[in-house]
């Protein structure tokens, strides 16, 4: 059992679109098609899962660092089933390699990627699906 934690629920329609949403203050600041692949990329970006207590001491560290003091968090645990020959072979490294920020077209025919974690439970391990 994996965890992920987030301030909207994964399952709430449109999720793409508030994404899109959001990003709109930004429409005029660049060129039509930089804009384009900016919100592609914020919208296809990889699912991070770990265990329950970096999901924790995340929603910890955001509200403290990242004023979300007063958001309200939802803890999804879901349990994955993934073959041993989908995941990359390498464990990355978060503050070294690619890792924590891939799109799901970074991942190409793998499911998932495992990587250590440096600022919220450090040391442990994280996987992108």
């Amino acid at each position: 059992m994996v965890s992920h934690q987030h301030t909207r629920k994964l399952a709430q329609p449109g999720f793409a679109v508030l994404i899109a949403e959001q990003l709109q203050q930004f429409a005029g600041t660049m060129p039509d098609h930089v804009y384009t692949q900016m919100v592609t990329h914020q919208q296809t970006k990889a699912l991070h899962v770990g265990t329950y207590e970096s999901s924790i001491e995340n929603t910890l560290r955001r509200m403290r660092d990242e004023a979300d003091a007063h958001s309200q968090f939802y803890l999804h645990r879901v349990a994955l089933n993934v073959a041993a020959d989908a995941i990359d072979t390498p464990l990355r490294h978060e503050s070294h390699d690619d890792a924590s920020q891939l799109v799901l077209r970074d991942l190409g025919a793998l499911i998932a990627v495992r990587y250590i974690n440096v600022r919220e439970s450090p040391g442990s391990m994280a996987r992108l699906s």
